[in-house]
């Protein structure tokens, strides 16, 4: 694939990453937990890592655990907070990723009070209403930073000012690393990320733990200050680490250049009859998410993939469903417009020309569906 703009489904790792994965996977074997010199070799590489992931994310060292990606580190924030307080109850949006609501899923199938909460048709949650229901009960409070699908942005030190003190606070910043500032106010209690997003390996994610004590997942060792059981994988986790320090080191150019490629995509294909943007523009850098209302998404998807445009119409995690993104509802896009929700997510490896090209080809595409229709 020549030109990828689905990095919000994952993307590349960065040729640095790669080298020294390929390194480590030949010359460090050890287990960190052993003793000898391998094993302190082992030890050492991970907790560089840790150092180096903890820097970009604002946190202490000791505040980050390693996971195989965000999926199991939403898991185990949420069921592992839910476990130790049987009175507390769950507070989520209806439009988070599907490792957020399918947690949720299975919290209230399990007897667990869950409330759920809709954006509105600016993409926007009622952060008042939150704040009240976070003062009725005890609860723990999961959202994202960055919604996935279309870029909107969480209010997050607004939402903070009004939860009430005793609320747990569950982050997603899967979509955010690289992207935007992460400094975390105190109110986060735990986040998540996946490597795979800001040019680290597949399998490797993290939780960030602030709080109170979680129950782990698994049974096992006592790894990763006991909330992760399980050999830590050290190559992946080391360049991740790699990752991390190149994503801290470009953060504000390159949020401000992918602004710009954002900016420019919109241009490009705005004047396009019956088109729609979904993303603000003070929304995620890099996110742009239109709806066609004579185009449906799946043409367009595989026009551009056949002339080298990788594409999609949200989250990977939910490619199979036949509905549309549940994001593109709550904005309360109706039929046609919700079957072609289109979405171009870029990152490191795009670049001026590359948007200049996909403009062209999203244009190109877009007129011969319209006359085959």
């Amino acid at each position: 694939m020549s030109h990828y703009f689905d990095f919000n489904a994952g993307c590349r790792m960065r040729p640095e990453v790669v080298d020294r994965l390929s390194e480590l996977l030949r010359e460090d074997y050890g287990n960190p937990s052993s003793m000898h010199s391998p094993g302190r070799r082992a030890r050492a590489l991970l907790e560089e890592a840790r150092d180096s992931t903890a820097a970009l994310f604002g946190v202490a060292p000791d505040e980050i655990i390693f996971t195989s990606g965000g999926t199991e580190s939403n898991n185990t924030a949420m069921r592992g907070t839910m476990a130790l307080d049987p009175a507390l109850r769950l507070l989520v949006s209806s439009s988070e990723h599907a490792s957020t609501t399918a947690v949720a899923d299975y919290l209230q199938e399990h007897g667990r009070q869950v409330r759920r909460f809709t954006i509105d048709a600016a993409g926007q949650l009622d952060l008042e209403l939150i704040g009240r229901a976070s003062r009725e009960a005890r609860s723990l409070l999961a959202l994202s930073l960055a919604n996935g699908d279309t870029g909107h942005l969480l209010e997050l030190d607004k939402l903070c000012a009004l939860l009430a003190p005793d609320t747990s606070f569950h982050l997603d910043l899967a979509q955010a690393v690289g992207r935007i500032d992460l400094r975390l106010p105190a109110a986060v209690t735990t986040a998540a990320a996946s490597c795979h997003k800001y040019g680290g390996p597949l399998g490797c994610g993290v939780l960030i733990k602030r709080g109170p004590e979680l129950e782990p997942l698994m049974a096992g060792g006592g790894q990763e200050r006991g909330v992760r059981a399980g050999t830590e994988n050290i190559a992946a986790i080391a360049g991740a680490g790699l990752a991390a320090r190149l994503a801290q080191a470009e953060l504000g150019e390159e949020a401000l250049r992918l602004k710009g490629l954002t900016s420019l995509l919109w241009s490009l294909i705005d004047d396009l009859p019956s088109i729609r943007r979904l993303s603000p523009e003070d929304g995620l850098p890099g996110t742009l998410t239109v709806a066609l209302g004579d185009v449906p998404a799946d043409v367009m998807i595989a026009g551009l993939d056949l002339e080298g445009f990788a594409v999609s119409s949200g989250s990977a995690c939910e490619a199979g469903s036949p509905e549309p993104p549940a994001t593109a509802i709550a904005l309360g896009l109706e039929t046609p417009w919700l079957n072609g929700v289109i979405r171009m997510s870029m990152g490191w490896e795009n670049s001026r020309d590359d948007v200049l090209e996909l403009a062209h080809s999203f244009n190109a595409v877009a007129a011969r569906a319209r006359m085959a229709a």
